[in-house]
């Protein structure tokens, strides 16, 4: 074959490969850009990085949005000329950092302690909670004798384990309040390791301030065995015997729970993890009177990992419905809510579905990455880019054709479609949603990259998104 014929050969392979793409304003049709592009890559990811200029944008091909579309995916004969709509967004908010919660001198590690929400009685607190060890009298003076180079800091001393919970009030935070004045011991017990006391989680913040606890001790043939005690909101230290017993909980782990209709309701499971309830407790002259167990079957979804066997991972409350007839559960599987009288579940979104939608595996969405806001019924997905923004740091920028990849952790909008039936029966369908948001929390990168460990909706007097991040910065979000 001739050279001239190769050079030509070669032009028409290009040709067929790439197109010229015409990105035109959707207002008046002002041509703002013409760029070649492949046919395998989702215009949005091309055009991200070349268009950046124009940040946010939205991309329509004949009024559809084509986002995440390639131009084989929209049909496009190789090698033609394509025209697409370009609609300007609004810039998305910024979260605002109120201040640094200092956990991390109050004996918390985001490797080697497990923090938890609480649930409130009063819904606008954001209460953590998590448990530390020491040597010794007391935590503060364990980490004075470490600091000073003191035997270890106690090590020959008998070992504790403690409970501390963190009321994280946005105005303390703001006027750089000490961390010692939000965080409240409530129990505190020698430990003994598996075979004997432990807490192993605190649950709730109950009105007059005490603090619901889940305990484990082994049973008969070594099986755990739960139960619910309450320390009192005068607490301070409060050694097991000083704790009042709440409920038997048996073989039954409680994970989750929240105050609502004068009952208590609790997400627990069996010893596989995979057997999972909802349990209606009601308090009676002291103690929890269990009203009904019913089980908590997940959507079934071929394929898509639950991940139910770690604890992070398991399903837990959202809120109250704003009609105060169903409760919002959300999972790794699926949003649901659940009406009070049968607690049988109504999938609202299922989030295989979400990731075709969104499908850039770096983004990570945890189940503590999901608020709802019950007036309105909006679902806020707070999407982990950590990863993507850790790895970006140790590769080619030039390369880097996704401005996502800048923003730690940004906010996605669902809205809701009503369905026929009560208020609360809706669905999402308009997937993934707008990007309402942005956030520059503080990465973790010591292992599995992550940005932020909790996150709570405060309702009143006006909606706010409020987060913790993997560092101890304590963010917020209007909307």
């Amino acid at each position: 074959m001739e050279a001239g014929q190769e050079d030509e050969d070669g032009q028409e392979d290009v040709q067929d490969t790439y197109h010229r793409v015409c990105f035109r304003s959707a207002v008046n049709g002002e041509v703002l850009a013409e760029l070649y592009l492949d046919r395998d890559t989702p215009l949005v990811e091309d055009a991200q990085y070349s268009l950046r200029d124009l940040h946010p944008f939205q991309l329509l091909y004949e009024g559809r949005n084509c986002d995440r579309s390639t131009l084989a995916d929209l049909g496009i004969p190789h090698g033609s000329d394509v025209s697409v709509d370009l609609v300007r967004l609004p810039k998305p908010k910024e979260f605002k950092k109120l201040g640094n919660i200092d956990v991390g001198s109050e004996g918390y590690h985001c490797h080697d302690s497990y923090m938890v929400r609480l649930a409130c009685q009063d819904p606008q607190r954001f209460c953590l909670g998590f448990c530390r060890h020491f040597h010794g009298s007391d935590f503060h003076t364990h980490i004075q004798a470490i600091r000073q180079g003191k035997h270890g800091g106690g090590g020959d001393q008998p070992y504790f384990e403690e409970v501390v919970v963190v009321d994280a009030v946005a105005e303390k935070i703001l006027s750089g309040e000490s961390i010692q004045n939000m965080v409240r011991s409530v129990c505190c017990y020698r430990d003994m390791g598996t075979g004997g006391f432990r807490v192993m989680r605190p649950l709730a913040l109950a009105e007059d301030d005490s603090v619901y606890l889940l305990t484990a001790m082994n049973g008969a043939g070594g099986a755990q065995e739960y139960q619910m005690y309450r320390a009192a909101h005068n607490s301070q230290n409060t050694d097991p015997e000083s704790l009042e017993l709440l409920f038997n909980a048996g073989d039954m782990c409680i994970f989750n729970c929240i105050f609502a209709k004068g009952s208590f309701f609790a997400l627990a499971a069996k010893a596989d993890g995979q057997s999972k309830y909802i349990l209606e407790l009601r308090l009676c002259e002291g103690q929890f009177t269990e009203l009904r167990r019913v089980p908590l079957v997940l959507p079934n979804c071929e394929g898509w990992s639950q991940m139910s066997q770690y604890e992070r991972h398991r399903p837990r409350f959202l809120c109250l419905d704003d009609t105060g007839d169903a409760l919002w559960v959300n999972s790794t599987v699926a949003l649901l809510v659940l009406p009070i009288d049968t607690l049988e579940p109504h999938t609202c979104c299922l989030w295989k579905d979400l990731r075709v939608a969104e499908p850039r595996e770096h983004l990570k969405l945890h189940v503590r990455s999901v608020l709802l806001h019950k007036q309105t019924r909006e679902v806020y997905l707070l999407f982990d880019n950590s990863t993507g923004v850790f790895h970006s740091q140790y590769e080619d920028q030039a390369e880097v054709d996704d401005l996502s990849i800048y923003d730690p952790c940004f906010v996605r909008r669902l809205l809701p479609s009503p369905e026929i039936g009560p208020p609360w029966k809706v669905c999402y369908e308009d997937l993934p949603g707008d990007k309402v948001a942005t956030a520059n929390f503080t990465i973790d990168g010591f292992s599995d990259s992550f940005c932020f460990t909790e996150s709570h909706m405060l309702e009143s007097p006006f909606a706010h998104l409020q987060v913790f991040d993997a560092e101890g910065g304590f963010w917020e979000l209007k909307i």
